[in-house]
């Protein structure tokens, strides 16, 4: 008798739990679905978010590099390289990575210089580039944003590159 009621109840639980792995399996299916605008091509709105987000840092990244360039790059060449490469010429090419931040307004809260490893520079242009003033500006963004950039010293010319992280 005891048999019967212990096979009873190992049959019983194996019953609920047949119906637990079977409604378990058929609600999740409903998570797997595809979205209907990813079948159409039409975006999703976090997509749309992304999306926005990067061209908005595209086009931030885009107007520091500009900025530098217009701003800043005349002093660059004129104090920290050429006057600097008129009392000790050698060596003949330069190359540092210049790290600038941006308030949510758009203005430049911080700049960093540093050498590059491996590649020519010298220590008084880099210090000379760190003495520039602050002072750039972009467009008001919706958060903090930092960008880096090489930049490369050669006869006469400097040239600005994006570094993207």
């Amino acid at each position: 008798m005891q048999s019967k009621a212990l096979s009873a109840a190992v049959f019983f639980g194996l019953v609920l739990v047949a119906f637990a792995v079977y409604f378990g399996l058929v609600n999740s299916q409903r998570s797997f679905e595809m979205d209907p605008r990813a079948m159409t091509g039409s975006s999703t709105p976090a997509q749309e978010e992304m999306q926005t987000q990067t061209t908005t840092v595209e086009k931030a990244r885009e107007q520091a590099r500009q900025s530098l360039q217009d701003k800043l790059q005349p002093d660059m060449l004129e104090l920290c390289w050429n006057k600097l490469r008129a009392i000790e010429p050698e060596p003949s090419t330069s190359t540092y990575h210049v790290q600038l931040a941006f308030s949510k307004e758009g203005l430049e809260t911080g700049r960093a210089i540093s050498q590059v490893r491996e590649k020519p520079s010298r220590y008084d242009v880099a210090e000379c580039l760190r003495t520039l003033p602050l002072g750039l500006s972009i467009d008001p963004l919706p958060q903090f944003l930092a960008f880096e950039f090489e930049l490369q010293f050669g006869e006469g010319e400097v040239a600005i590159e994006n570094l993207i992280p």
